[in-house]
C-alpha cells in the first residue's frame, strides 16, 4: 500500500501500529538502516529511494531518481550513513553519495528555488555511479563489513564483486552463472571472508573473498 509502519512489540501480544506515512508513490519494495540507526533509506516500484531521519518522528531527508523501474535492494555502507547502493530492474547497480544532494539543496536554496517543482526534480537526478555489467534485474546487494566491496546477484543466476570505493569504484570480481536461477539473496560473513548467496534453484554458494581484501594476520 505505498506505506511504511512503525510498531512497539510487546511479548505475547500484538503489537498495535504507532505510526504510518507515506513511503513511495508505488510498492516499498525494501528498507535498510544505516549502521548507527539514525536514518532508513527505502525504495521501491516508482524506481526512487527516499532517505528518512529517524528520531521521535521520521521525517524526510531527501528523494532521489535515477533508476529505470523498480528498485528491488538497498543498502547504507557499513560504516558511513552518507553513502547508499541500490540495485534495479534495470540492470544496474549505484553508488549514491547524499553529500551530492546537500551541495546540490544549498545551490537551489540560494536561487529561492525550493518551491519551483522543476528545481526540485533536478535536484533529486545528482549525479551518481552507475555499475553497468548485470544482463538482467539485479535482485539483491550487499557491502562487506569494511564496506571496500560490494556484492550483487541476478536474475541470471550471475553475481559481481566490486570496489566500492566511492571516488573510484570498479568491478573486482565476476562470477559467471554462480546459480542456475535468480540469485535472490546475498550476505557478506561478519568476519569478512566470504560472501553467501541464496537462489530461487534452492542452493546456497559460498564465495570466498577475493585474497587481496583478506587482512593478514599479524605475527606474533
Amino acid at each position: 500500500d505505498n506505506s511504511l509502519a512503525q510498531t512497539a512489540a510487546t511479548v505475547g501480544v500484538p503489537p498495535p501500529i504507532a505510526n504510518m506515512w507515506q513511503g513511495q508513490r508505488k510498492a516499498v519494495h525494501c528498507l535498510h538502516f544505516s549502521g548507527d540507526g539514525k536514518r532508513l533509506v527505502s525504495s521501491g516500484a516508482d524506481g526512487s529511494l527516499s532517505v528518512w531521519n529517524c528520531g521521535n518522528n521520521f521525517s524526510l531527508v531527501c528523494t532521489l531518481r535515477g533508476h529505470i523501474g523498480m528498485v528491488y535492494g538497498v543498502k547504507f555502507h557499513p560504516r558511513d550513513r552518507t553513502l547508499i547502493a541500490t540495485a534495479g530492474e534495470d540492470a544496474t547497480v549505484r553508488l549514491w553519495d547524499l553529500n551530492d544532494f546537500v551541495k546540490e539543496y544549498r545551490r537551489v536554496a540560494k536561487l529561492r528555488l525550493l518551491e519551483d517543482p522543476e528545481a526540485l526534480l533536478e535536484m533529486s537526478l545528482i549525479p551518481h555511479h552507475i555499475f553497468k555489467g548485470h544482463r538482467s534485474t539485479v535482485w539483491c546487494l550487499d557491502f562487506d563489513p569494511t564496506g571496500d566491496l560490494l556484492a550483487s546477484g541476478s536474475a541470471d543466476g550471475d553475481i559481481y564483486i566490486w570496489n566500492a570505493h566511492f571516488s573510484n569504484p570498479t568491478l573486482n570480481t565476476y562470477i559467471p552463472h554462480a546459480h542456475n536461477a535468480a540469485v535472490k539473496s546475498i550476505q557478506w560473513r561478519l568476519d569478512h571472508l566470504a560472501v553467501i548467496s541464496g537462489s530461487t534453484d534452492g542452493r546456497m554458494a559460498i564465495i570466498p573473498t577475493p585474497a587481496t581484501y583478506i587482512p593478514k594476520k599479524k605475527k606474533k
